[in-house]
């Protein structure tokens, strides 16, 4: 299969997926090419940013001015925990967090029987969970975020709306692909057996996730789903802004689809959360990691850091350098 054919010119800012426009799906060798080169390739920004979100960013200028209105919204919802220092975002950054419709929050180190009255915890067991010793829970640790704001439709719905991020690489939930009929195929068993865009369930969007660091342009540690418990966590977050702030952050728990989490639950099973029919933002249920589902979606948040923190990084990453160039001169003094 061709794979994406990226055009070298000056910068690859001017590169965009505009083929993929006649195309109804992206298809296995696009995305093979997308991961190869994500810095040669880019999602088109919006003109605006999402109508879904257009409201729900704050006009944030620095960094300071986030961590305030995180702490002012923590105390007014009662989430009694202290906000730390954010990495310090450029311009660009912020532009970039609300082109995309992504939100900055600070998970709490906090156990669920530590939230306000009226967050819903998660209940532990689902459909196909009759044994909830082997669900994976990774409690909330303190961790800055970014996460996406988009409204998360019914599985049967044409997608994620106003998804300006994966409009052009065929949505979120997945779908067959098909070869034109008028194509001369002797092998339809084979051409049934295509995968959809996003190949192997939840490890392909989070292969996926790592390739668009480059292309958000937003520093952060690490690109990957939300886990079950900051997925309930930011729901509820999202359900007090739209209740006491008036701003229509989207209700997570009020459509017929999952979102994938980065919690496991047995050998090879990971687990979904969110569909109205089967407990909403508390309700959970398991799925097969390599597999595709159609009523499975996902939403991405990006791992941000405290100034510490990447002092810290900073600090092992001269370290590492030092080290390299001390092997290095002693390897040329023994030749010597």
């Amino acid at each position: 299969m061709p794979k994406l054919p990226i055009r070298h010119i000056e910068s690859w800012q001017e590169v965009e997926l505009s083929r993929l426009a006649e195309q109804e799906h992206f298809l296995e060798g696009d995305i093979e090419a997308f991961l190869e080169h994500p810095e040669l390739v880019r999602v088109e920004r919006p003109q605006s940013p999402a109508l879904a979100t257009a409201e729900l960013i704050p006009r944030w200028e620095n960094s300071d001015q986030v961590c305030a209105w995180v702490q002012e919204v923590y105390d007014s919802a009662k989430v009694r925990c202290p906000v730390p220092e954010l990495q310090k975002f450029t311009k660009v950054e912020l532009k970039a967090l609300r082109d995309f419709g992504y939100i900055v929050l600070f998970v709490p180190l906090m156990e669920e029987r530590s939230y306000p009255a009226e967050f819903q915890r998660i209940q532990w067991k689902g459909r196909r969970i009759n044994q909830p010793e082997y669900i994976q829970q990774i409690p909330l640790k303190g961790q800055w975020i970014a996460v996406e704001t988009i409204t998360k439709p019914d599985w049967n719905y044409t997608g994620y709306p106003n998804d300006q991020l994966f409009q052009k690489l065929g949505g979120r939930f997945c779908r067959f692909w098909s070869r034109r009929e008028d194509e001369e195929d002797h092998d339809r068993s084979e051409r049934n057996k295509k995968k959809f865009w996003y190949a192997s369930g939840l490890e392909g969007v989070l292969k996926i996730g790592e390739s668009l660091k480059k292309l958000l342009g937003i520093r952060c540690l690490r690109v990957r789903v939300p886990t079950l418990e900051e997925w309930n966590f930011i729901a509820n977050v999202f359900n007090w802004l739209r209740e006491n702030r008036k701003v229509s952050f989207p209700d997570l728990g009020s459509t017929r689809s999952w979102e994938h989490s980065m919690n496991t639950c047995r050998s090879g099973e990971h687990l979904v959360i969110g569909h109205k029919e089967h407990g909403g933002i508390r309700g959970i249920d398991s799925v097969i990691s390599s597999m595709n589902y159609r009523e499975v979606g996902f939403r991405y948040v990006l791992e941000l850091s405290t100034p510490h923190e990447i002092k810290t990084q900073d600090q092992e990453k001269a370290k590492k350098e030092q080290l390299g160039r001390e092997i290095a001169s002693r390897g040329m003094a023994s030749n010597d």
